[in-house]
């Protein structure tokens, strides 16, 4: 067999070359032997003789196996079976995927027509491969596909390609609200939108936006918060913002902020006084805004104190405390220096008891006076005072002025000063009746007369 490449004619004109075989004989089985002749038809020979030379002859005994021709042009090797003719069918692959391979009935030759792969879509690329066949790959979004259409994800539909990223009909600019893509209008460009439409131009210092000849433009928004002690502003991610202003600052005639609120107050080195605050350091001084906020009003009346205790009837006179002096006594005798009150009026303070004077005929400070008498012990006794545990000890400052006088032996100093007990000279009263032991002991009784214990009588015990 012999095979050639020719070009067809309708319907294969235009699709090119195809390839097939022209056989001009049907080959015999090598096994069959005898004469020659078309299809195998000739006599056979060995075996079976002359008998089995036609198909006809296929179903005599004996002719199975020899050669005949069954009338198919696409089957080789005829030979007689089963009581007739068959071939074995001729293959036409030719190992291309791309090629449709048949055995044409007209001549037994193979045909090899290119298999087409268009699969009618335009948004795929049809290609073929000799190895797998047909191959459809989807084209590039964007890809043009029809009027006004464009390929996305493979599939043909209205849509726009715009800078080299595809977009479905109707979508947003992402970078701009008034502007959607409208491939009736255009498929390369944004449309813009309708004016009027709402949108938002993402700035939030703006109000009511709507689109414009495709731009989303809105109006200012106002942050006055009508407040003077904020600074008004507004930021375009976060909107509007108030910020208080510092302490001090002037928001009006005699007026500073303080705290965020305009007051009528006075800011002062830099500190916040109320309107009619004092100077802490010269009362004559106050915040008076009407005449300045920044520096103290001087007062030209009113009492003050000028912290001197040696002035009184303290005013204000044109910023300053002025009072009147006085002067206070030095002091003398048991009594200390005087010092001033500030209303006028002088203090003064006694010396403390047992201060030595010499005024009045005195010798000691007793209550903050000079007076003639003993200092014994830390306490001031008068003269002639009798020592409290000793009725025979008195003050005497000719003989001491700070120790005890002895009364002469023999005074008297029982009760009431009776004779019933006398002074023994060194200071001690002594008992004078007799005494001792025994219930019947005699005592000095409280109206002055000696008795038995018991027997003083009623208030004399």
């Amino acid at each position: 067999m012999r095979t050639y490449r020719v070009k067809w004619l309708a319907p294969w004109l235009a699709l090119g070359m195809v390839t097939w075989a022209v056989g001009c004989s049907k080959a015999t089985d090598p096994g069959t032997t005898g004469g020659s002749g078309s299809g195998g038809t000739g006599s056979s020979t060995g075996s079976t003789g002359s008998q089995c030379t036609g198909v006809a002859d296929c179903s005599k005994p004996g002719c199975a196996g020899a050669s005949c021709d069954d009338g198919d042009p696409c089957t080789r090797n005829d030979a007689c079976a089963t009581g007739g003719c068959a071939g074995t069918a001729v293959t036409c692959d030719d190992g291309d995927a791309c090629t449709s391979d048949a055995c044409l009935a007209a001549d037994g030759g193979c045909a090899h027509q290119v298999v087409t792969c268009d699969d009618s879509d335009p948004c795929t690329h049809d290609t073929c491969d000799a190895a797998s066949g047909c191959a459809h790959a989807p084209a590039a979004d964007g890809t043009p596909c029809g009027s006004g259409q464009l390929c996305l994800g493979g599939h043909c539909g209205n849509g726009c390609e715009i800078l080299g990223a595809a977009y479905a009909a109707d979508a947003v600019n992402p970078s701009n609200p008034c502007q959607s893509c409208q491939p009736g209008t255009s498929t390369t460009s944004w449309t813009a939108k309708a004016d009027g439409l709402a949108c938002d131009d993402g700035n939030a210092c703006t109000s009511g936006d709507q689109c414009a000849s495709g731009l989303c433009v809105g109006a200012a928004v106002s942050c006055d918060d009508s407040r003077a002690c904020t600074d008004d502003s507004c930021d375009p991610a976060s909107g509007c913002a108030h910020t208080v202003k510092a302490d001090g600052t002037s928001c009006s005639t005699g007026h500073i902020c303080s705290n965020g609120a305009c007051d009528a107050k006075c800011d002062i080195a830099g500190t916040i006084y109320a309107y009619g605050d004092l100077n802490p350091n010269n009362p004559c001084e106050s915040c008076d805004p009407t005449n300045s906020t920044s520096a103290w009003t001087a007062l030209t009346s009113g009492g003050c104190d000028d912290g001197n205790a040696c002035t009184k009837n303290d005013q204000c006179v044109n910023g300053a405390c002025v009072g009147t002096s006085y002067t206070c006594y030095a002091g003398g005798g048991c009594q200390g220096p005087s010092t001033c009150d500030g209303t006028g009026a002088c203090i003064s303070q006694p010396l403390p008891d047992g201060t030595a004077c010499s005024t009045g005929g005195g010798n000691y400070c007793h209550q903050g006076a000079c007076e003639f008498g003993c200092y014994i012990n830390s306490t001031f006794y008068e003269f002639e005072a009798t020592n409290p545990a000793s009725k025979c000890q008195v003050c005497v400052p000719g003989h001491s002025y700070t120790d005890w006088f002895n009364l002469a032996s023999g005074t008297d100093c029982g009760p009431n000063n009776a004779a019933c007990a006398l002074c023994n000279g060194a200071g001690q009263c002594v008992s004078q009746c007799g005494g001792g032991p025994g219930p019947n002991v005699e005592i000095c009784c409280a109206n002055g007369s000696c008795g038995s214990l018991g027997d003083c009588g009623p208030g004399n015990q």
